[in-house]
């Protein structure tokens, strides 16, 4: 990742994190409430409201999902992607090759909350 950016898409892994969906905060408050009164046990009720959390935020990505993301980031040119929109023409100039659909992976990332596509046929990856 450029530098700068906050690792969002987890090194070595395929896994991104949506940390706008982190700011719902009522039902790991609720989870960890609901723990705490039956155990009696502050880091059960902890564990349990991030287990809540990372199971409603993580997004596994496919090989080639994970790949866009990071063609996406490299075409932000070193600045932040997360605030940065990329030229759709440019990732679909990257793409030019491919043996997968374009649109199709361009389209789970957008049903998974990893991208968002403007109209004006920008995309911006998601905080």
């Amino acid at each position: 990742m450029p530098p700068g950016v906050s690792g969002y898409l987890i090194p070595t892994t395929r896994f991104f994190v949506n940390l706008s969906t982190w700011r719902t905060l009522f039902g790991d408050a609720t989870t960890a409430l609901v723990v705490y009164t039956y155990a009696q046990s502050v880091p059960a009720a902890a564990a349990a409201a991030a287990v809540r959390k990372a199971h409603a935020d993580l997004r596994r990505l496919s090989e080639d999902e994970a790949e866009l993301v990071h063609v996406i980031i490299g075409l932000a040119d070193g600045r932040n992607p997360y605030k940065t929109p990329v030229e759709e023409s440019k990732v679909q100039a990257a793409y030019v090759d491919a043996t997968v659909s374009l649109d199709a992976l361009l389209q789970s990332l957008v049903d998974k909350g990893v991208i968002v596509i403007r109209r004006d046929g920008r995309l911006l990856l998601v905080y």
